[in-house]
């Protein structure tokens, strides 16, 4: 009994220690990207900021080509390799993770620069997105590099350095490049020159990184087993590919039915509603390389009980963020961003309330993946994809940017009770703690009538927004305190959450 507590409060320790480090970088990343938008979306305008936008779909899309999949198996095979002693096939395998991303990105971003002129006519843009996609053609072998180099720190469990590439370097270029854009009053094309530096000085970092911190156990004798590699990362890259439509096609949708400014629009109150997912990500980054030796081990018990908290506590902090929405996100829209953006309030509650519905369905990707489930995945994603992009090109003709974000929620919400379904499938001892949830969800609900009755009493400006975000997150902890929320190994997390964030 001893020695299942020891090895429990281990587990706890490593998953509070990553979460920890990813949460501190993650949160100061995406307020760098905030500011970033926020200084674009001002300086530009919503139909230029729209256009930028427009490009950095293409990117996204373009890496999910790029990648084919193989990333996403990094953390799950390079752990397993090492514990088995398989050193050939690891041997084998990291050969593979490189040769064949490279190859591929490298057409990819080729594609891109060839067709930019048909892509810009499609979207009826004017002609300088042009030059906007040639730079992005640029910028895709290098990202997908990155990628790769990225999942092999995951995989290692030195989530720091995968975070502050990602989450620092290349946010804190971005955010000097608009700056010093703005005070030079510099052209949307110097947006586009900003955003390829960003990548390719994270990615300078990435290969320092991996050539003198990053020691995998080498062998004489190298062993390749390219097709099974192949058949694990094929249809994850078709779910991914389905899952970018899920996230992106309203605005591929928006860009073709309606304008680059309602885009603009569109996106602000899409990429805040998106930080609801922020907190699922922090610790799915960690829990994959977790449970895949866990998984060899044969210690099904501890990966339930990891799958539990991290869920647990990616619904907790999510429905923080909704309540401060749902109670001051009118205001903070119009007071950050401009009145021509407090359109886009619907829009973030919507798309909040679809990613609480996502967050609230477990932590189940990683599970599908540790079991080999990556059929499954791809076919709840293609229909998924299918069902998002029938309802963004309906919904937004007749409804408008509403349209997009409730196809959007619809798309999410279905996506994750077929995620928890397959998941509990292929584990069975897996459970969400829906008391949990329950109190998470009266203490949200708490929140958000006293942040009302108390927001009347406030005037609208950065200091205030600042006072009601502390006494909305007081009252949303006190309350789920007194409605025991928590129990001890949640008041261990947080311990050890707070140590690393903060020490």
């Amino acid at each position: 009994m001893t020695e299942k507590i020891i090895e429990k409060d281990n587990l706890l320790k490593e998953l509070a220690s990553g979460a920890g480090i990813t949460f501190a970088f993650g949160l100061i990343g995406y307020f760098l990207m905030f500011l970033f938008k926020l200084i674009a979306a001002r300086y530009f305008g919503p139909a230029n900021f729209g256009l930028y936008e427009a490009m950095s779909t293409i990117l996204l899309i373009s890496m999910v080509f790029s990648s084919f999949g193989i990333p996403a198996g990094v953390a799950r095979f390079i752990p397993v390799y090492k514990y088995k002693g398989q050193l050939s096939l690891l041997r084998g395998y990291l050969k593979f993770i490189f040769i064949f991303p490279i190859a591929i990105s490298i057409l990819c971003g080729t594609a891109v620069i060839l067709f930019s002129g048909e892509i810009t006519a499609f979207f009826n843009f004017p002609q300088k997105f042009i030059p906007l996609l040639n730079v992005i053609g640029i910028a895709i072998p290098i990202k997908t590099l990155s990628r790769v180099l990225r999942q092999i720190f995951v995989a290692e469990k030195r989530i720091f350095f995968q975070v502050f590439s990602s989450e620092i370097i290349e946010k804190v270029i971005l955010i000097s490049g608009i700056a010093i854009i703005y005070v030079l009053k510099l052209s949307l094309f110097a947006a586009a020159i900003a955003l390829l530096l960003s990548v390719c000085t994270s990615f300078v970092f990435d290969i320092i990184i991996y050539k003198t911190k990053i020691v995998l156990p080498s062998s004489k004798n190298i062993t390749k087993e390219t097709s099974r590699w192949l058949k694990f990362s094929i249809p994850l890259f078709l779910t991914g590919f389905f899952s970018f439509f899920i996230q992106w096609s309203d605005n591929l949708v928006i860009g073709k039915i309606l304008t680059s400014e309602l885009l603009g629009i569109y996106s602000i109150g899409y990429s805040l509603g998106a930080f609801q997912a922020f907190f699922k990500t922090i610790f799915i980054s960690i829990f994959t390389p977790l449970i895949s030796e866990k998984y060899v081990q044969g210690k099904n018990t501890e990966i339930a009980m990891l799958y539990k908290k991290g869920s647990s506590w990616g619904l907790a902090f999510s429905l923080y963020v909704l309540s401060f929405f749902l109670v001051f996100g009118k205001e903070f829209l119009s007071m950050i961003y401009g009145k021509e953006y407090i359109a886009g309030y619907p829009i973030l509650i919507i798309i909040s309330i679809g990613l609480i519905f996502f967050t609230a369905a477990g932590l189940n990707g990683p599970i599908l993946i540790l079991h080999k489930k990556t059929k499954q995945i791809f076919k709840i994603t293609s229909i998924t994809a299918a069902l998002n992009l029938i309802l963004s090109i309906i919904l937004t003709k007749y409804i408008g940017l509403i349209g997009a974000a409730i196809a959007s929620t619809i798309s999410f919400t279905v996506m994750g009770i077929f995620m928890c379904i397959y998941a509990k499938k292929s584990q069975t001892d897996l459970k969400l703690d829906y008391m949990a949830y329950a109190k998470y969800i009266a203490s949200s609900l708490i929140t958000i009538v006293l942040g009302l009755a108390i927001k009347k009493h406030l005037s609208v400006d950065l200091y205030s927004a600042a006072m009601l975000a502390i006494i909305l997150f007081s009252i949303y902890l006190l309350t789920s305190i007194i409605l025991r929320a928590h129990d001890g190994d949640d008041k261990n997390l947080a311990k050890i959450i707070f140590h690393k964030i903060f020490t």
